[in-house]
């Protein structure tokens, strides 16, 4: 995973996506800009997981490996959906129940954990917009 230092290119998708219309601007504030190689995962599955990711270019596999070591492919994700929403949601101590890997190179938006749970928590906004990206998860799962 790359870090990319810009700030006018964390300023550029939050204009593009209109995310300050979303997301409280303290939360903003927190974003990077992370850069994804192809077949690069930027969540394994079993893990603990710091940041809220918003997907803004690219596509994004959300996959599953179960005991005999098949892979489930959930999802393919496409912008501006989230990644870590669910866990991050459901509880601190929780671990990612999926991998999620990029198909393509891929641009994400990523927020610690903290500052989603400080800015965003008590914002209903941004918890609608939460909210939606989950249903859409779920009715296109079904």
């Amino acid at each position: 995973m790359k870090s990319i230092r810009r700030p006018l290119s964390v300023d550029h998708f939050v204009s593009k996506y209109n995310l300050q219309s979303f997301f409280p601007e303290a939360l903003l504030s927190t974003a990077r800009l992370i850069g994804m190689d192809k077949n690069k995962s930027i969540v394994t599955q079993n893990h603990r997981l710091s940041f809220l990711y918003c997907l803004v270019e690219g596509r994004l596999q959300v996959e599953y490996y179960d005991l005999d070591g098949r892979t489930v492919v959930f999802s393919i994700q496409e912008p501006l959906s989230l990644t870590g929403d669910l866990e991050l949601f459901y509880g601190e101590e929780k671990r990612t129940v999926s991998t999620v890997k990029a198909l393509c190179a891929s641009q994400l938006l990523s927020f610690p954990a903290t500052a989603v749970r400080e800015y965003g928590y008590n914002n209903p906004v941004f918890l609608r917009f939460i909210c939606s990206n989950l249903s859409r998860k779920l009715f296109d799962a079904s």
